[in-house]
């Protein structure tokens, strides 16, 4: 979407899409406003889908309840201040009264285990990639 050439002027390409051809019925600046907002819109998605998540939790919730887990959608839990100690990960849990070794934790997230990191990989390399390109835009 923000690549897109619906606003550009008819004479400015050999052969005009019918997009192009109906946004030219527009003036010059509200074909450019109209281009901004497009590619405000489609850069800034992710905050946007956040934006938009969060107002329908709240309209979901309007009041926070006493017990968190009592809400429809559960955002974030109570979140300490500061670093976590540096420590080696928990290699057993307790979970229900019961104590949950290593492979038992790892049998409960069964082929989640290779995926989660692979999602986050991939998620972390999409985020790079935009800001990289918002950056080098904005060094243009």
């Amino acid at each position: 979407m923000k690549n897109n050439t619906w606003f550009k002027s008819i004479d400015e390409v050999d052969e005009p899409t019918a997009a192009q051809r109906f946004f030219n019925k527009f003036s010059p600046t509200t074909r450019k406003v109209l281009d901004k907002t497009i590619w405000l819109l489609s850069t800034a998605r992710n905050a946007v889908i956040v934006v938009v998540c969060v107002g329908v939790a709240i309209a979901f919730d309007p009041e926070i309840p006493d017990d968190p887990r009592a809400s429809t959608f559960i955002l974030t839990g109570n979140i300490d201040s500061g670093l976590p100690p540096f420590e080696p990960p928990p290699f057993s849990t307790s979970q229900d009264g019961e104590e949950k070794s290593f492979l038992d934790m790892v049998k409960q997230l069964g082929s989640g285990i290779v995926i989660i990191p692979l999602i986050s990989i991939l998620e972390n390399m999409a985020i790079a990639k935009s800001f990289c390109k918002v950056s080098s835009r904005a060094i243009i």
